[in-house]
Order: structure tokens, then sequence, then C-alpha cells
């Protein structure tokens, strides 16, 4: 029975294993377009992201990837691993250099923002540069890693719909990891660069990543964190030059948020409340951050309503 037990495992695994492919991106690539290697990589991510399924990896050469059309994120499933960082020639994920290859994902489909401002030639850009979304399972994890992400710009006003006005440069509707990204030159209603809403989104986790002046017009120009019962984790962020309302990493109604080690520095709100971290109706932790030269017209680094937080 045992022995029996031990062949259907190693069968299942093989078959997930089997199951499990890695998908290249290259801008441009000339061979095949069917993402099965370098040569034949698929030019356009959004192709490249529409075949692939939970257990994949996307890699992604230098370059700089955009959303087909406006309110068509570049949609990450959850189960789905999306690295940029290659040159366009490694056999290893560890053998990339995000650093050194450039690869930018950017919501401004007529290449025509100027940067800094927020209030022309912005029609044409993607609402959410990227979204991620649970498809078969919602408890699987996708990762974000290695991209500069820029030019998103969602809908803004009550009427719009909810999600249309969350996450200018990634909207998070189920769990993942977003790793090693510069987010700059995003806006939003609410949360310009990165949005986590919905229990699904719980136990989002954000490291070494930078946020960099991006815009909101009414919460957070950096992160905003909503509804979320498991828990989320930001660590080792930094969070810069950003123009912001009520704090550039806002929590509403949500559970054991942990910040650690982050850096919040020169962020602007202007007459508005708060230019750091904005808590409400949330439990957390901040531990070993920086909070140096923001500017606001009250509680200028933090703010908590006293609903709960560790120190």
């Amino acid at each position: 029975m045992k022995q029996r037990l031990l062949i259907l495992f190693l069968l299942g695994w093989i078959s997930a294993a089997i199951g499990q492919k890695t998908i290249h991106v290259r801008a441009d690539a000339t061979g095949a377009n069917d993402g099965s290697s370098w040569q034949n990589a698929y030019t356009s991510l959004a192709t490249a992201l529409d075949a692939a399924q939970p257990g994949d990896q996307v890699w992604v050469a230098a370059g700089t990837y955009k959303p087909l059309a406006a309110a068509q994120s570049l949609l990450v499933k959850a189960g789905v691993a999306l690295y940029g960082g290659f040159a366009g020639t490694e056999t290893t994920l560890s053998a990339r250099n995000p650093g050194a290859n450039t690869t930018v994902l950017s919501g401004d489909l007529n290449g025509d923002d100027i940067p800094g401002v927020f209030s022309q030639n912005r029609a044409d850009n993607a609402l959410h540069v990227v979204e991620v979304t649970a498809v078969s399972d919602p408890n699987a994890r996708a990762i974000v890693d290695g991209f500069t992400i820029s030019g998103g710009q969602t809908q803004t006003g009550s009427n719009a719909p909810d999600l249309a006005r969350r996450g200018g440069g990634l909207l998070a509707r189920a769990k993942v990891t977003v790793r090693q990204c510069l987010f700059i030159d995003n806006n939003a209603d609410t949360g310009g660069a990165l949005a986590a809403v919905e229990a699904f989104a719980s136990d989002i986790i954000v490291e070494n990543c930078v946020f960099e002046k991006n815009n909101t017009s009414l919460l957070s120009s950096g992160i905003y964190f909503r509804d979320l019962t498991n828990g989320a984790t930001v660590r080792r962020c930094i969070f810069r030059d950003n123009k912001t309302i009520r704090g550039v990493l806002y929590a509403i109604n949500s559970l054991n948020v942990l910040v650690d080690s982050c850096q919040f520095l020169n962020n602007d709100a202007g007459l508005t409340p708060c230019a750091g971290v904005y808590m409400w109706q949330t439990t957390f932790t901040l531990r070993h951050c920086l909070l140096k030269g923001n500017r606001a017209n009250d509680f200028t680094g933090m703010y908590n309503d006293g609903r709960g937080g560790i120190y």
C-alpha cells in the first residue's frame, strides 16, 4: 500500500513538473513567437501572460512593454511568476541582472507622458499597468519581480467604478509578491503606485521596491491596502519624492500589516494630513523605519487612529 501511494505521489509530482514551463519574452525576437526560447520568444508580453498558466515562469528581456489598450492591463494570473531583468541569453533565473537590464512595464500607450505632470497627455494611459487576479486557485501566489512600472492612470472621482480608481501601477486582487520593482510616475485616485484590495489579496508581500514621484488625487500615491484580513508585509522599501494625500502607505480595515525597515523620504502631502504612514481601522507593526523630510499640514510622518499599532 505504501509503495502504491509513493508511486502515485511521484507520478503526480512528475506530471506537475512537466506542466510547468518557462515562457520567454523579448521585444526584438525574430523566431517562432511561441515563447519556447529566447530566439523564439514572444514579442508581446500581453500575449505571453495570456498563455501562461499557474506554475509557469515568464522571463522578460530588457525593453519596454505595454498593455494592448487602456482598459487592458498586463494581467498576471495567481500562481504565475513574472520576472524582468534579463539580457535575453540566460538559461537560469539567477543569471539575470535587473539593475543592468532595465525592463519597463509602461501604461503610456502613446509615449507622450511628461514626467511629473499628471494633468496632460494621460487620456491614453492604462488604468492599471499590471493587474494580479485569481483564476483557478485563489490561494496561489503570483510574483512580479525586477521591473520599472510607470505610466498608470486610473479613473478619478466618486462616479467612477471602484476598482477603476485603485492602483495605477499595479492592482492586486490576489496574493502576490512584488519584489525589486521601481514604481515611478503613476497616478491614481487611490494608491497611485499600488493597490491591494479584497481578502484574496491578503498576505501580499512588497519588498526591496522603490516608490518615487507618484501621485494621487484622493488617498496615497504609494501603496493602498483595503480589507486585507490575513496580513500584508512591506519590507526594505523606499518611498521618496511622491506627491500624496494621507500618506504614501495607507491601510484601511486591514489586519496584521507589517512595515519593516522602510524609508519615507521627502514626500509631500501639501495642505492635507500625513505624508508618510497612515493607518485607519488597521492593526499593524512599524519597525526599523526612517521617516525624514516629509511635508504635510499635520501628522507629517505618521497617523494612527488608535485602533492598534506596535512601534
